[in-house]
């Protein structure tokens, strides 16, 4: 049970709920028996809640479990006329993926409830026709293209965006009035370029939701071109638990570094092997062993006779191939790690995993 209380005196409260899935999971809300959001959504909204006990219902879309909890809301000022925010924080518990809800903040009102309809989806007028705005995109027939500077085989630009780039894309959105055109103009921007941390912020910052910005930020960041600055993206988010996720990204784009860093030749010995073995068959449950398992193969390396024994702790394919696939550039003997394979219990996997070495 949520208790969002202090003693004081006695008062009529009007305020706003709003619960959101920062992993994007979509959902149905019902507060108090009442269905909120007709159609499931990542972030759902109530208006004019009032004091009293607020019965709080999570269902999923295509999922039978349910989440329930209660919020005790006082009559007091701290809640009149504010937003009060919850997450919906995901856990593992005895192997399995749970939620509950977790208190974010209290803040401004955001938003009308009839949300506020432009009098004409764009406005490019004041766009000069068949120019070019910078390295970011041209105008023909008042719709922007957006330039495509990025080659993804060699993750570099022609060119790099520059503050004058960065002026011209929110000038654009400025004078764009659909929000559905202005997130397809970020997301070119954001894919078609090059830019700094700093200025990817300011990109990131068009998005109305975390997990769009979330998403964008780990797209871009074989973009960046002051990776060593990655952290300052994280200036983007509004909630600490998508801070903490994108921070997760960055440690594990680091042990992946550090693991292709190693330039594996010699296998660990058998006696470290079997310390290895026994910290990761210890662990309680499969999300706990994979991750230590994990951790071994980017700091070590191993045979793909090693490997496959590894693999064989886990009972279902899903973690064997996911382990299988950290563990690749970790193999001193690649042209014999198709071995790997025969730890599959389903051919599909077996497949997955001998496209993945292959290519």
């Amino acid at each position: 049970m949520l208790c969002l209380s202090v003693i004081c005196k006695a008062q009529q409260i009007n305020a706003h709920l709003v619960v959101i899935n920062p992993n994007g999971k979509v959902f149905t809300l019902y507060l108090n028996e009442e269905k909120i959001n007709q159609q499931p959504e990542a972030i759902v909204k109530a208006f004019n809640v009032h004091e009293g006990w607020l019965k709080l219902r999570v269902e999923f879309d295509g999922v039978t479990e349910k989440i329930t909890d209660s919020i005790h809301l006082k009559s007091i000022d701290k809640y009149n006329n504010k937003e009060i925010t919850l997450s919906l924080k995901e856990r593992i518990t005895e192997g399995k993926n749970t939620y509950k809800f977790e208190f974010i903040s209290i803040g401004e009102l955001s938003g009308p409830v009839t949300p506020i309809v432009p009098e004409l989806p764009v406005n490019l007028s004041v766009l000069d026709e068949n120019k070019k705005f910078g390295n970011i995109y041209e105008m023909h027939l008042r719709k922007p293209f957006y330039i495509k500077n990025y080659d993804s085989a060699s993750a570099k630009c022609t060119v790099d965006l520059d503050d004058k780039d960065i002026e011209y894309h929110l000038f654009l959105l400025k004078n764009t009035n659909d929000y559905s055109e202005r997130i397809k103009y970020t997301r070119r921007a954001i894919l078609f370029n090059c830019y700094t941390a700093e200025r990817l912020v300011k990109l990131l910052t068009t998005f109305d939701t975390e997990i769009e910005k979330l998403k964008y930020a780990k797209l871009a960041f074989s973009h960046l071109t002051d990776k060593a600055n990655a952290k300052t993206v994280e200036n983007a988010f509004l909630f600490k638990s998508v801070s903490e996720e994108y921070e997760t990204f960055l440690k594990n784009i680091a042990a992946e570094n550090y693991q292709k860093s190693l330039n594996c030749k010699v296998a660990v010995s058998d006696n470290e092997y079997n310390e290895i073995y026994v910290s990761v068959v210890k662990g309680k449950y499969d999300h706990d062993k994979i991750a230590t398992a994990k951790k071994a193969v980017q700091k070590h390396c191993f045979s793909s006779v090693q490997i496959k024994k590894l693999m064989d702790i886990f009972t279902h394919d899903r973690e064997k191939l996911e382990l299988a696939k950290a563990a690749h550039a970790s193999v001193i003997d690649k042209e014999n790690y198709k071995i790997a394979a025969e730890s599959f219990m389903f051919g599909e996997n077996r497949k997955d995993f001998l496209n993945f070495i292959s290519n």
